[in-house]
């Protein structure tokens, strides 16, 4: 039996963003929540970068396609291109999914707690 893989999912009554108020979010996810319900199976240890220089880390699919999460810009200027991380670097980070004035959906990296509420559950 195979596991179902999930989408981002819509909601009509998101919160504002703080961090950039021509977004909602949608959802916070932890990372191993983000990783199992994606899909994902292998990580890229090395931070990367856009050709705009934006950091990004790559996630891989179960089904061998690359997807390029992208750091918050509240965060973006902590991480330095070229880091490679281990076991760890995820502690302190989230996934937030937001969707843009424009409707388009975003999956961004972001710090707990920065600039916008946290999963209860999280602090304990």
């Amino acid at each position: 039996m195979s596991k179902q893989i999930r989408t981002p999912r819509n909601s009509a009554t998101s919160n504002t963003d703080v961090a950039n108020p021509k977004s909602s979010i949608l959802e916070t996810l932890s990372i191993r929540d983000f990783l199992e319900s994606f899909g994902i199976v292998q990580i890229v240890p090395e931070i990367r970068a856009s050709s705009k220089g934006y950091p990004f880390i790559t996630f891989i699919t179960e089904d061998n396609k690359a997807r390029n999460i992208y750091f918050a810009k509240t965060v973006a200027d902590r991480y330095t291109v070229g880091t490679t991380f281990g076991k760890g670097f995820f502690d302190e980070l989230i996934i937030v999914i937001t969707e843009t004035s424009e409707g388009e959906e975003r999956i961004k990296l972001t710090e707990r707690g920065t600039g916008m509420r946290v999963n209860a559950m999280d602090l304990l």
